[in-house]
C-alpha cells in the first residue's frame, strides 16, 4: 500500500528541471545584465541626479533608477497620477483607474 503519490510523472520531472534551469540561467546572467536592469529606461542625466530618499542610505552598495518617458504634457497626465479627493478612501491601486 502506498501513501500519496510515490512516483513523479515524467512531465513533472521535466517541469521541475526546466524551472531549475531558468533559475540557474538568471543566476549566471545576473552579473552581465545587472548594469542594464539597474537603470531601466533612465538616461545618463536621470542616473546622476539624487532622488528623494537617497540621503537615507548614503553609502549604498547598489542603486537602481528606473524611468518611463511619457509623450504628453504634465498637465495631461497629472490627473491620472494624483489621487482625486473624492477617491481618497479607495485602495491605492484604484485611485489611478478612471
Amino acid at each position: 500500500m502506498t501513501i500519496g503519490k510515490a512516483r513523479s510523472s515524467f512531465r513533472e520531472v521535466l517541469e521541475n528541471l526546466g524551472g531549475a534551469m531558468m533559475i540557474g540561467g538568471c543566476i549566471l546572467l545576473r552579473p552581465l545584465l545587472r548594469a542594464r536592469y539597474s537603470r531601466w529606461g533612465a538616461s545618463d542625466e536621470d542616473v546622476k541626479h539624487s532622488l528623494p530618499g537617497d540621503e537615507r542610505v548614503p553609502d549604498s552598495l547598489a542603486t537602481q533608477t528606473m524611468a518611463v518617458t511619457v509623450g504628453a504634457a504634465a498637465a495631461g497626465i497629472w490627473p491620472w497620477l494624483a489621487p482625486r479627493q473624492d477617491q481618497a478612501d479607495l485602495p491605492p491601486q484604484r485611485t489611478f483607474c478612471r
